[in-house]
């Protein structure tokens, strides 16, 4: 029987039909409709039930180059995808805990996850392994009892390498490494260390060696990543206990190098100590490139370049010509709205602007600053630098004389304007030698320039006129504002 029949009604000469539709896609998305709203009041409901716990390891902490073991809220640069599980609050933390090795497939007794808290200082580091000996804790308690301040609970993962030995003692603590590499400009963890309150800094040295490979009795500098903005060198003599390390710390460590490598890098704008390059650190930002014109091709393609907020705009623009291999004072950049891409304007070329001052300026959301780009034929720094201006000439009779074109800095007197006018034109013997110069509006007002006054605040709607200054001098100015003017 076909899914559609039609009857026709004798009695009333009218046709009426009868629809046997199968149940279809427009019955299974009005179905679908239906749930969506009771799925998220479902999942609003059960929120308050769950938490969601973040596992920093070994292998994401050599993969993060930043503060800290790993970034959480850090909006102004991409995350690492930390391992991540949605928990029931009450789950008891040996069921939880059974669940996480066999994620990282890891014995349970190598397993000690300790918790990360908000140091005052506005890090975040490890602070204490979850007790072993409370199997009916629950994960919720362990949040409100060791990370009270933290809506979901961070955690690290320390894989113990042989369970049969005993834990270390409690004047041991757990410190991170992080190495940075001058010839790479990289900075990355290495792993972790129990240590001794009571050994000192230099006793680091040799298993740093042994750990990167490198030869036995290596030179190396060591630093104290405090938090952002304060990296302290260590004293290699003083003990740990003196330096005020405690569990969770981090030591950044660099291969001692003679001060002219160290001066040589900085020549070439690279980092030549682990402070520097922190500093970098926590100001970067991606700034992401596009040709204005809409053109995407071997010549206009699109990119981005790592910057630190305090770049200026000389650095953004030679990264941008070295990039796209052409002339850096020969690119022009445009800033974009940020809700849309579009074009919103020109970037003015200013030595002294920074990023941070562009992105300021024009950018909500700092992991999306897109700035256009131009490749022209000549450069853009002479029209920021130099101003070009037409003088006319008024003569002995109140007349126009000559029409001058004049080139001088922005940053120039009136003064300087009227000296180089003074070597062009032919001045009357015996008179004041002083040049008055002065404006004329397109309505008539006139407005004379003090010898003090720049090059760059003349305005570019207006006509400009010379002469040479007289008490006696008087003459129309609406003619002068309405004559043709000769262009000599």
């Amino acid at each position: 029987m076909s899914s559609r029949s039609r009857t026709l009604s004798s009695a009333t000469h009218t046709q009426s039909v009868t629809m046997n539709i199968p149940w279809g896609p427009v019955h299974r998305g009005r179905r679908l409709d239906e749930e969506r709203p009771e799925a998220k009041r479902r999942k609003r409901e059960e929120q308050p039930l769950h938490l969601t716990s973040r596992v920093v390891t070994d292998d994401t902490f050599a993969r993060h180059e930043g503060f800290d073991l790993a970034t959480f809220d850090d909006k102004s640069w991409p995350q690492l995808n930390l391992p991540s599980f949605c928990v029931l609050k009450q789950e008891p933390y040996n069921v939880f805990k059974s669940r996480v090795a066999a994620r990282f497939q890891l014995p349970e007794n190598k397993v000690r996850l300790w918790v990360l808290v908000n140091r005052q200082n506005k890090t975040v580091r490890p602070d204490m392994p979850i007790p072993e000996n409370g199997p009916s804790l629950t994960v919720e308690a362990i949040r409100h009892n060791m990370a009270a301040r933290q809506k979901d609970l961070r955690l690290y993962l320390d894989v113990i390498p042989d369970p049969s030995k005993p834990d270390p003692p409690p004047w041991h603590i757990m410190i991170f490494l992080k190495h940075f590499d001058t010839s790479k400009q990289s900075l990355f963890g290495v792993g972790k260390v129990y240590v001794s309150r009571n050994s000192k800094v230099q006793d680091l040295h040799p298993i740093i060696n042994e750990r990167m490979r490198w030869t036995s009795g290596t030179p190396l500098r060591l630093y104290e990543e405090i938090k952002p903005g304060m990296i302290e060198s260590m004293k290699a003599k003083s003990t740990i206990d003196q330096s005020e390390i405690q569990d969770g710390d981090v030591i950044c460590f660099q291969v001692e190098q003679a001060e002219k490598e160290l001066r040589d890098l900085e020549k070439l704008d690279l980092y030549s100590n682990p402070a520097q390059f922190y500093g970098f650190l926590q100001n970067r930002v991606t700034i992401f490139f596009r040709p204005r014109l809409g053109r995407r091709d071997n010549d206009h393609p699109e990119f981005d370049l790592v910057l630190s907020k305090k770049d200026n705009y000389d650095m953004m623009s030679q990264k941008a010509g070295e990039y796209l291999r052409h002339d850096p004072i020969k690119l022009r950049f445009t800033t974009t709205h940020a809700a849309n891409g579009a074009a919103k304007e020109v970037l003015k070329w200013s030595p002294n602007q920074s990023i941070a001052d562009v992105m300021g300026l024009n950018y909500v959301n700092p992991t999306t600053t897109v700035i256009l780009y131009e490749k022209l034929d000549v450069s853009i720094v002479e029209p920021e630098v130099m101003r070009s201006l037409k003088v006319i000439w008024i003569g002995i009779q109140t007349r126009e004389e000559a029409f001058y074109p004049v080139l001088l800095p922005r940053t120039s007197k009136i003064r300087d304007l009227a000296n180089q006018l003074a070597q062009i034109v032919t001045l009357t013997p015996g008179g004041t030698g002083k040049i008055r110069v002065f404006e004329v509006s397109k309505d008539g007002k006139t407005k004379e320039f003090m010898d003090s006054d720049t090059i760059g605040s003349v305005p570019d709607q207006v006509d400009l006129y010379a002469e040479v200054w007289a008490h006696t001098r008087t003459y129309n100015v609406i003619d002068l504002a309405t004559q043709e003017i000769p262009r000599a």
